[in-house]
């Protein structure tokens, strides 16, 4: 299988009171195209701080990441925008829904920024929150969504623009556990139905079920599971 992400050499640190706290140590990752990932630590142990910096969200303050044979960090700001928006699925702990606009807007946003027409992009929306069992909560607001609701909106969003790589961090930190066993089962189901690759970030052991492999985050390093 290709190599579709590697990172080399990733370190990455914040002051906090004048001390230098440093999250991520020379770490070494890559994911096979297809490959699901996931990454299991502690909370403060980097994990959502990795996935920033091989997204794109964030600057190492050394080291590399290539998407396929392009280092992402080469580019400009605006090319590493247009990188996370055409290549990228994120879904966040938090789902950030925009609450003035409902569940199918939501889920358009990222395809009108793309210059889409609004009628497919509103068309496309509509079949992602089919996928997601969302119809019959299309023309609904985030306020008036369950917290399950609102992250199946977000992972249908993060699926817009087909990304090729699929990020998920913490995605059921905030959800109970029957409500995060039907958000797990939903990424598995999407993962096959739209050959993605996914790394996904958590604290959670259950969720390494689902990983084609397993990595342990650790004192800034990566770990085999």
């Amino acid at each position: 299988m290709k190599t579709i992400l590697k990172a080399e050499n990733i370190c990455k640190s914040y002051k906090i009171e004048n001390r230098k706290i440093e999250v991520l140590k020379e770490v070494n990752f890559e994911i096979a195209e297809g490959e699901s990932v996931v990454i299991i630590g502690a909370s403060g142990a980097g994990k959502s701080t990795l996935l920033h910096v091989l997204s794109g969200l964030d600057y190492p303050d050394a080291g590399k990441v290539y998407f396929y044979d392009k280092e992402i960090f080469s580019q400009s700001d605006d090319e590493i925008s247009l990188f996370r928006n055409e290549q990228i699925g994120f879904v966040f702990q938090f789902h950030y829904l925009l609450p003035e606009f409902t569940a199918v807007e939501n889920v358009a946003m990222p395809m009108l920024v793309k210059n889409v027409s609004y009628s497919k992009a509103v068309s496309r929306a509509k079949e992602l929150l089919s996928e997601v069992e969302l119809s019959d909560r299309a023309n609904h607001k985030p306020a008036e969504l369950s917290g399950g609701e609102q992250q199946r909106v977000a992972i249908a969003r993060a699926l817009a623009n087909n990304p090729k790589l699929l990020f998920a961090d913490e995605p059921t930190g905030n959800l109970d556990t029957a409500t995060s066993e039907t958000v797990k089962n939903l990424l598995v189901n999407l993962k096959l139905k739209h050959g993605l690759t996914m790394l996904l970030v958590t604290h959670n052991s259950e969720f390494g079920k689902i990983g084609d492999r397993i990595l342990k985050m650790k004192d800034g390093q990566l770990q085999n599971g």
